[in-house]
């Protein structure tokens, strides 16, 4: 146990902080965590708002997954899936997903994060298209701001040029589009509806300039939290969809924040109504309790992907903790939980009560909008931000709530608020008046 100070310097990394301005100040040190607070090596409670960057949906210490881990590493504590291989707790995992998922006759494949499956999915797409006789199809459709993970391909994705620029990420083969946030990119007096199908058009427009023969996949999140709990409106993806279809361009559906009951359905699909071709899950799908990322193919496209894999002799991708048993067994008793407490009810009931207190935030003046998709919320506070920003109100407001006891999120201008989905309306009450103070502490101190 570390007897480290808060001022003392940290050697570590820290990633999304500063790293030599930050460095005179110790990071904050989470000793241990029950249902949705966390407490400091100090004892101080913290109300965690964005459930351990969205994944701890069951929050913290809850003793039936602690008992599957603990009973799982009885059995047996590290397996690879690998070399037509794997352990038990993966295999019914894989079984279990396949019954669930919103895909054809799923195939379904194991990474250690979100960031790892939208890798995997790229190589193997990739691996499909060359085998044939496409290699020229590398171009990957996706939106500004979006997120989908942090390798080198992955973070090519999303963001905006500043995250490009700084790690000299290669997008030549990456065709960007709006991200469907109605209030930050509507023109002047247009109607949801118009606004939906001008970036369909968008879609189509640069579909026909690239050529659909040259686009191997589309990525998005049904509602994408990095850039700032943008909802998409109605039609925005009956209208992608179908242009999708049009072109045989692969749908990419990135449930690994949305996925698991976040938006008030077990997945982003059923919210929006469309059906991809690909998922990626991760956080949710175990509670964040051990690292496991998802991918899953519907059988057509992996019938493809098989095909390419055999005629290079043998699926070249895979990982050491790929379908990590300790991960899959915790995940099994997380998917077990989610429909043994009825946690889709549950969602539904204190989704009012935080829609309410949302709503109440409309009229501060330091509010620009309120955006929220079950116990997804946003509260927009900055225009205009794309990419990764350490400046602005939404960090100094994230940095009050801190100060207030309080653990939220910055992103594209807005201050992310997504608790555990086991909170209780009481909770919510109780963090959303924690925010309040926030809010009246930066007021005092904002420029007129």
């Amino acid at each position: 146990m570390s007897t480290m100070s808060n001022t003392t310097p940290f050697r570590g990394i820290i990633g999304f902080s500063r790293l030599r301005s930050e460095s005179h100040d110790h990071p904050l040190v989470i000793a241990r965590g029950e249902g949705v607070h966390l407490f400091d090596r100090y004892g101080r409670d913290y109300l965690d708002g964005v459930a351990n960057f969205y994944s701890a949906s069951l929050g913290f210490s809850d003793p039936e997954l602690i008992d599957a881990a603990k009973d799982q590493l009885g059995r047996i504590a590290n397996f690879s899936t690998l070399s037509h291989k794997l352990s038990e707790p993966t295999e019914a995992l894989a079984e279990r997903l396949a019954d669930i998922l919103p895909l054809e006759a799923p195939h379904i494949g194991f990474a250690t994060s979100g960031s790892e499956a939208n890798e995997a999915i790229l190589k193997l797409l990739a691996m499909r298209d060359i085998h044939q006789g496409r290699a020229g199809r590398r171009a990957v459709l996706s939106r500004w701001n979006s997120y989908h993970g942090s390798t080198q391909a992955t973070a090519s994705l999303g963001g905006g040029s500043n995250v490009h620029n700084a790690f000299g990420l290669e997008t030549g083969d990456r065709l960007f589009l709006t991200q469907p946030d109605y209030d930050e990119h509507a023109l002047p007096g247009e109607s949801e509806a118009a606004f939906a199908s001008r970036l369909a058009e968008e879609l189509r427009t640069l579909v026909h300039r690239r050529g659909p023969d040259r686009i191997s996949a589309f990525f998005a999140e049904p509602v994408s939290v990095s850039a700032g709990v943008a909802v998409p409106p109605e039609g925005y993806f009956a209208a992608v969809e179908a242009i999708l279809a049009e072109h045989g361009i692969p749908f990419v559906d990135d449930e690994v924040v949305t996925g698991f009951w976040k938006l008030g359905t077990r997945f982003g699909t059923d919210r929006f109504g469309f059906r991809p071709q690909v998922m990626s899950l991760a956080k949710g799908i175990n509670s964040g309790y051990c690292p496991l990322g998802v991918f899953a193919f519907s059988k057509p496209l992996y019938d493809e992907i098989a095909e390419a894999a055999d005629a290079n002799g043998f699926l070249m991708h895979g990982g050491t903790y790929h379908g990590h048993p300790l991960a899959s067994a915790i995940a099994l008793k997380c998917l077990e939980i989610y429909e043994k407490r009825d946690i889709a009810g549950h969602v539904a009931e204190v989704s009012k009560a935080f829609a309410r207190r949302l709503e109440m935030l409309r009229s501060h003046p330091l509010v620009i909008s309120v955006r929220q998709a079950g116990l997804l919320g946003g509260i927009k506070v900055d225009r205009g931000v794309v990419g990764m920003k350490a400046e602005g109100l939404a960090p100094r407001l994230v940095a009050a709530a801190q100060e207030a006891g309080l653990i939220l999120r910055a992103s594209a201008g807005c201050v992310v608020i997504a608790p555990p989905l086991i909170i209780r309306d009481q909770e919510i009450e109780d963090l959303f008046d924690r925010f309040d103070r926030a809010l009246a502490s930066v007021r005092m101190t904002a420029s007129p």
